[in-house]
């Protein structure tokens, strides 16, 4: 069985054709972007691979993480920086250093990331990192998906992750459009849930004039799409009633509304 799917993914990754500006290309390496198996073929080297050989690296290494999370190759780690360890890919492991590094918390945030990007190279040798910090952004905002994530740091109290909705400027100005052969009801359940995904993906500390501004940006888009005010006002009242009904619910039984 290893050996036919071993066949059959080669086959795949050797042989990818796309076309671009009216021409056809062979793509000289990689999986292919967009397929499933490409997808299926990530998730199993990613998670049941590579993910647990990380945790067993920051385990031995004792830094205390207080996150992963990871959507395929898109990593997110939360962890308590350190200054006495370094990795030393002849061990494949963490060292102790005899001196500290010794720098300002920017400084000091760089060369942690670097020393988890070596060690995260170092799990496989067909895998390759860039690491993202808030620092890259102008905003101090990492981009994630389809959430904003930062911390805010109060000056009596310990930090807090903050999230907010994020869409990518290169995504489509239009949703749905109004004029296509969807049936009304279903261009609302669909629309309406794009409401909620914009709540969830939105932190309840987020101050209300933000998530109006992520709201309004989301009606601009439909109002672009075709939709009338009153129809756009509609979408809005049934997305925003359902996000108050899965809040609810979620609180009645004790538990922690999840992103969808």
């Amino acid at each position: 069985m290893g050996a036919v799917l071993e066949i059959a993914i080669r086959a795949s990754w050797e042989n990818s054709m796309y076309s671009f500006a009216g021409s056809y290309y062979l793509q000289k390496e990689g999986g292919p972007m967009g397929r499933r198996l490409t997808m299926a073929a990530s998730r199993i080297v990613m998670g049941s691979d590579f993910g647990k050989k990380l945790t067993n690296i920051l385990d031995k290494a004792n830094i205390k993480t207080y996150l992963r999370s990871a959507y395929v190759d898109d990593i997110r780690v939360i962890i308590k920086l350190f200054r006495n360890l370094k990795w030393n890919d002849d061990t494949k492991s963490f060292d102790i250093l005899e001196t500290d590094f010794q720098h300002d918390l920017e400084k000091l945030t760089v060369y942690c990331a670097e020393e988890l990007r070596k060690a995260m190279e170092s799990i496989s040798p067909d895998l390759r990192f860039t690491i993202e910090l808030e620092s890259d952004f102008h905003d101090k905002k990492l981009p994630t998906l389809d959430t904003n994530i930062w911390f805010s740091r109060p000056e009596s109290g310990a930090p807090i992750v903050q999230y907010e909705f994020f869409e990518k400027s290169m995504n489509s100005k239009f949703c749905i459009l109004e004029k296509s052969a969807m049936a009304y009801e279903s261009k609302l359940s669909i629309l309406s849930n794009e409401v909620v995904r914009r709540l969830i993906n939105t932190s309840e500390t987020i101050s209300q004039n933000r998530k109006d501004s992520i709201l309004n940006d989301f009606v601009l888009k439909m109002l672009r799409s075709g939709y009338s005010v009153g129809q756009c006002r509609d979408i809005l009242i049934s997305g925003i009633r359902f996000f108050n009904a899965k809040v609810s619910r979620a609180k009645q039984s004790g538990s922690k509304l999840h992103r969808s």
